[in-house]
C-alpha cells in the first residue's frame, strides 16, 4: 500500500488520513473526533490473491485466509439467533432537544426482558475491545 503524504489519482488515502469527524452534542458543544481512515471497516479481495481476503479495520489491514473465513461462518452461522430487541426510544433531552443515551437504553432492556442484564453504558473503543 502506497503510504506517502500526498493524494493523488492513484492514491487518494491521505485525504482520508488528515480528515476528522467532529461529534456535537445537542447545544453544539464539541464532543470526541474521530479519524474517518481508523472509522472505516471494509474487505476486498484483491485479483491475483483468490485465496485471501483483505480487511480494514481501525486503520490496520489484516489478511485472512478465505478458508478461515469459511470455516469461521459456519461456527458462527450455527451460534446466530433471531431475537427482536426493545425499540430504542431513550434518549435524554438537554435544553429540550434530544441527546441519545445508550446508558438509558441499556438500563431498560433488563426491565423490558429479565433474560438480558446491563454489562454496559458505553461504546467500547477500538483500543479497548484489543486488551
Amino acid at each position: 500500500m502506497n503510504t506517502e503524504a500526498t493524494p493523488d489519482q492513484d492514491n487518494p488515502l491521505p485525504l482520508l488520513w488528515c480528515q476528522f469527524l467532529a461529534i456535537r452534542d445537542a447545544d453544539g458543544t464539541p464532543g470526541p473526533s474521530y479519524n474517518i481512515y481508523r472509522s472505516l471497516i471494509f474487505d476486498v479481495e484483491l485479483p491475483g490473491d483468490s485465496a485471501a481476503i483483505y480487511h480494514l479495520c481501525d486503520g490496520h489491514w489484516y489478511k485472512a485466509e478465505k478458508s478461515y473465513i469459511d470455516r469461521l461462518r459456519t461456527y458462527l452461522d450455527k451460534k446466530y439467533e433471531d431475537s427482536n430487541l426493545l425499540p430504542y426510544n431513550h434518549d435524554d433531552r438537554k435544553n429540550g432537544a434530544p441527546v441519545y443515551s445508550e446508558g438509558n437504553y441499556a438500563l431498560a432492556i433488563p426491565n423490558w426482558n429479565t433474560e438480558f442484564i446491563c454489562l454496559d453504558k458505553s461504546n467500547i473503543r477500538q483500543e479497548e475491545a484489543r486488551k
